[in-house]
């Protein structure tokens, strides 16, 4: 589980963009854009998944539409474990690309 202090670090790349004075790469922000844009796929498909979810509750019995809610449920399910697998990728590979830089 990712916890608060990880997500600030991550933020704060956003807020101490200064890259003139040399404080922030462009790298550095680059990742940052990539991780955020990660994270909010991932919110999307959350999302995506209570939606189906209720939508299967509330259908009443009529079964193409619990088989539709399903498919739409379990997409969003492998659309999201493929984002959390990316996004532990290239955390890995980014950590790795910035120890390596020095």
């Amino acid at each position: 589980m990712v916890h608060a202090g990880y997500l600030q670090e991550q933020g704060q790349y956003l807020e101490n963009f200064k890259v003139a004075s040399g404080e922030t790469s462009s790298f550095e922000m680059f990742i940052s854009l990539i991780k955020i844009s990660l994270a909010g796929a991932g919110l999307m498909l959350l999302v995506i998944m209570l939606y189906a979810g209720l939508h299967w509750i509330f259908t009443y019995g009529d079964q193409k539409t619990i088989h539709d809610s399903g498919m739409i449920f379990w997409g969003a399910v492998g659309a999201f474990i493929g984002v959390a697998f990316m996004y532990v990728v290239l955390d890995f590979v980014f950590r790795i690309l910035l120890l390596n830089k020095t």
